[in-house]
């Protein structure tokens, strides 16, 4: 399928699939979701090729009664691996695929920053800071607790997809060039509408 196609099917996959999502997403959420998807045409074609290599792995990790894990890796796991993580979790909760893949962050050094995720409110998520540098990020019915780590603290076995958000980070892995935070989650939603593309091919 050619490449124009393939992003105007998705799209179309993800607008129509409102009746099928999780429904721990807020309304606001899944709209936001929707919105999104619209622009996957705006996803520059080498990026794509990335995208769907990710996409591919998990869905290939994933077969059987595996769960894919996947990490996404930057210096100091600042806003753009944490961005990374909650949009890809947020696209695998929309297609109701959470339980079936495991979704990180982790930095390569140790931050003691406070990462400000605050943006997210505008689209339906509650963020929730507290004193120790960790937020409560509410979705809708659940939440998810983000907060620094370093890539020592989480348990990794061979299979473990390890995805660079920075370049020059990791060698022999997967580079995710996202200097961009607002490409972010159009990127990972695509990802997320590619994995479950792939789940419904083989059904």
């Amino acid at each position: 399928m050619k490449t124009k196609s393939l992003i105007a099917f998705l799209s179309l996959l993800l607008a129509s699939t409102v009746t099928m999502q999780a429904q721990s997403l807020s309304n606001k959420i899944k709209k936001s979701v929707v919105e999104i998807g619209e622009t996957f045409t705006e996803i520059p074609k080498e990026e794509l090729l990335i995208l769907d290599q990710i996409a591919y792995k998990l869905h290939k990790e994933k077969k059987g009664n595996n769960t894919a894990h996947a990490i996404f890796i930057d210096k100091e796991n600042d806003k753009t691996s944490q961005l990374a993580m909650i949009w890809l979790k947020t696209g695998l909760h929309y297609y109701g695929l959470e339980n079936l893949f495991n979704i990180e962050s982790a930095g390569i050094e140790n931050n003691s920053k406070h990462v400000n995720l605050n943006s997210l409110n505008q689209f339906g998520f509650k963020v929730k800071n507290d004193k120790n540098n960790k937020i409560k990020l509410k979705f809708g019915s659940g939440s998810w607790d983000i907060h620094p780590k370093n890539i020592e603290s989480l348990t990794e076995t061979p299979r473990t997809i390890k995805i660079a958000t920075e370049e020059g980070i990791l060698k022999n892995h997967i580079t995710l060039h996202l200097n961009d935070t607002h490409s972010i989650p159009k990127e990972m939603l695509y990802i997320a509408t590619r994995i479950n593309n792939l789940e419904q091919i083989i059904k």
